[in-house]
């Protein structure tokens, strides 16, 4: 079970591992292992993925290797080093159905809901999750308890996922238990030295900063395309055996300098400061309360892609930017007593979505969806032809706007003919493409591919948008002409919590920080947790 306790108030911790004599299993144990910990300045500590799935990562820039962590023996080899992973072994895991989530930690009502499934399914088990911070005599818990059913092979688990929404009529996920961590040894040559170690090897700079080669960049959202860089990260750099058996390059950093080279990834840094002290205090929050929520199986809390936050590493930092998350240091958004999930996308469009009709699972009120114009106004709904015509949202005004706000593109019908026989969808010559249901901001959830040979129907946000063309948002209307399909549309992202260009709109309008954060997430207030 991982489960994360931070107690600011009581303690301090360093990431320091001294004793050379630990045994490899303890070695990793700090890596997939969720224990909070802290740095000598206050920062929570984060360890974050920067490369996976490889047999070899050159790492570089002034760097001292301390195979157990810091104050373990020093090692000067040079500044170029070469990586690997030999006599590996993965990883076992189960995978389990996610078949409901607590929010309470109450152990009377987590055993009776226990026990209610046990009844149903034999196999049924609980898993904790989550985070709490103890900071001044006030508790912000964020732990979940998970209740999960029928273990087994990961490549059985997506079948079993859909048996039990059938069966139980709930929304359904998936839980990644850790039964036995990996094993390996980690190799480290460069041209003055050989360093091998069981499990692990951690590198510090000497000159502020360590460059990674082969990190993947872009891949999220509707981008389908992927390159690897270089990219230089400050904070130790370690080397570690991942669950799949090959060579897992993560960096160990705290999360306020992490943010400042998060945050110039996420918006404009010349945008109003007001905008990005919001963006700050939303990066640091669903930073946070991702902490112990997923990767169970993996030597890292959080992925550098947008499925946690993008991070640029070193170099990226801003000074506006960074002013903002230093001014904003340690403040977090809660809600009844918890952080929130702070969803955050480049532009609805003029009018937000629900969280839950996006991507499932419960309703969430804090993320519901609400108009973005500067007066209020129904639900879209049905109505995006006049909708597309209207002015005056907050993500219209900017200077970034421009084919965000509003968009049109032009698709030939091989291309989406081709994405759809990519997912097994063989349905001839596309002749036509008919939105089915829409949602509050007017996104489409569901639409139907009529083609010379048959028809075929795709649901959900990001599949639409994939199989279109890569669309930047799902909220569009479509003709045909010709061989094209023409989609003029609104917005650009999942529409979820809090529009980035609407936060810039209102920071030009004079409005404040905590005004805008109010506005995107509902019933919202504003904790400073370090």
């Amino acid at each position: 079970m991982r489960v994360l306790l931070g107690l600011l108030s009581l303690f301090w911790c360093s990431w320091a591992v001294a004793d050379p004599s630990v045994s490899p299993a303890d070695k990793l144990e700090r890596l997939f292992s969720s224990q909070f910990q802290f740095d000598a300045d206050g920062q929570p500590l984060v360890t974050i993925e920067l490369v996976s799935g490889r047999q070899q990562v050159r790492i570089g820039g002034g760097i001292v290797v301390r195979p157990n962590g810091d104050g373990s023996s020093a090692i000067l080899g040079g500044d170029d080093w070469t990586i690997s992973v030999g006599k590996s072994q993965k990883a076992k895991t189960k995978s389990w159905v996610v078949v409901e989530r607590i929010r309470t930690m109450k152990s009377s009502q987590v055993e009776r809901r226990l026990a209610f499934w046990k009844r149903k399914e034999p196999t049924a088990t609980m898993f904790d999750t989550g985070t709490m911070f103890a900071v001044s005599g006030a508790i912000v818990d964020n732990r979940e308890t998970v209740i999960a059913i029928w273990p087994g092979a990961t490549a059985d688990v997506k079948s079993k996922v859909e048996k039990a929404k059938l069966k139980f009529g709930v929304p359904a996920t998936t839980y990644e238990e850790l039964v036995s961590k990996p094993k390996g040894v980690i190799t480290a040559r460069s041209a003055k030295a050989t360093v091998a170690n069981p499990s692990i090897l951690w590198f510090f700079p000497t000159k502020g900063t360590i460059w990674v080669e082969g990190v993947t960049q872009g891949g999220g959202g509707s981008q389908k395309h992927t390159k690897q860089v270089t990219r230089k990260y400050r904070g130790a750099i370690y080397a570690t055996v991942g669950d799949d058996g090959n060579l897992t390059v993560g960096n160990a950093i705290g999360a306020e300098t992490l943010l400042e080279g998060l945050v110039p990834a996420e918006i404009y840094p010349d945008a109003p400061q007001a905008a990005l002290k919001s963006q700050a205090i939303a990066a640091r929050t669903e930073l946070l309360q991702k902490l112990g929520r997923r990767h169970h199986t993996k030597p890292f809390l959080l992925c550098s892609t947008q499925q946690c936050q993008v991070y640029a590493g070193a170099g990226a930092e801003d000074p506006r930017t960074t002013k903002a998350v230093k001014q904003t240091r340690g403040v977090t958004m809660v809600a009844n007593r918890k952080l929130v999930d702070a969803r955050y996308s480049a532009a609805c469009g003029g009018h937000t979505e629900d969280k839950h009709a996006i991507w499932g699972g419960d309703v969430d009120p804090v993320l519901s969806a609400k108009n973005d114009m500067a007066y209020s106004g129904p639900p879209v709904m049905n109505r995006v032809g006049g909708f597309l015509k209207k002015r005056g949202a907050y993500c219209g005004v900017s200077k970034w706007s421009r084919g965000r706000y509003r968009w049109n593109k032009h698709v030939h019908a091989s291309e989406i003919e081709a994405n759809l026989k990519s997912r097994g969808m063989s349905i001839g010559t596309l002749v036509s493409i008919t939105p089915l249901q829409r949602l509050k901001s007017g996104r489409l959830s569901s639409v139907k591919m009529q083609g010379s040979h048959g028809e075929s129907v795709i649901r959900g946000d990001l599949n639409i948008r994939r199989a279109l063309g890569n669309l930047r948002s799902s909220l569009f209307l479509v003709t045909k002409r010709g061989p094209d399909f023409v989609f003029s549309g609104a917005g650009f992202g999942h529409g979820v919590g809090m529009c980035q260009l609407g936060a810039i709109g209102m920071a030009e309008k004079g409005i404040s920080h905590q005004r805008i954060l109010k506005h995107y997430y509902s019933g919202i207030s504003l904790q400073k947790l370090y």
